[in-house]
């Protein structure tokens, strides 16, 4: 999974800018945290956790690869770290205040996984709740088109050498229609986009 970790040239963390990280922080601190449930979807080795837990969220993270899990337990002491297994999830309907899916959706290229996920995280938002999500926008001259996977299409990335799910820009709302969009930013080679149900 997309997760930040080591420092690149010009202010770059595992591909997300400095202007991009920004962007995320100032919307995690325009929400009222104090003490509420967060979930991390996707969360990699838990940079993203780290914010929310300083902003007062109980988080906790899932991700579907175990190898980030000793990076994740290291910068978050005392959060909860869960395998997810493009399953359901061990939590009850509208049981988060928020949901965060940074820099993740676009990894999964099953459509059956992502349509599991994408479930997910509709059931798991609370009413009143929010659904933070960030996703990149790759150049055209990086995107080779392999396959209409039906919900979005998939690319094979000839930087990353691996297939990614490609999203138009503000293409994310038919896919949560339950929740209404409350902003939407262009950052870089990202956009964030926060939804409230």
């Amino acid at each position: 999974m997309y997760h930040a970790g080591g420092q690149c040239a010009g202010g770059v963390v595992d591909g997300i800018t400095k202007f991009e990280k920004s962007k995320i922080e100032q919307s995690i601190n325009s929400l009222k945290l104090e003490r509420k449930f967060c979930l991390d979807f996707g969360c990699g080795g838990g940079t993203w956790t780290v914010l929310l837990r300083q902003a007062g969220a109980q988080v906790i993270g899932v991700d579907s690869s175990l190898q980030v899990e000793q990076e994740f337990r290291q910068r978050n002491p005392g959060s909860a770290f869960m395998h997810y297994g493009f399953e359901r999830q061990p939590f009850a309907d509208k049981s988060m205040d928020l949901v965060c899916s940074l820099w993740f959706l676009e990894t999964i290229s099953r459509d059956t996984d992502f349509e599991i996920a994408i479930k997910e995280m509709n059931r798991l938002v609370k009413w009143g709740g929010y659904l933070l999500v960030a996703q990149k926008l790759y150049p055209e001259n990086r995107l080779n088109f392999v396959r209409n996977a039906g919900l979005t299409e998939i690319f094979f990335d000839n930087r990353e050498q691996r297939e990614l799910r490609y999203f138009p820009k503000n293409s994310l709302k038919k896919f949560f229609p339950d929740l209404e969009i409350m902003s939407c930013s262009m950052v870089d080679n990202s956009f964030v986009e926060m939804f409230v149900k």
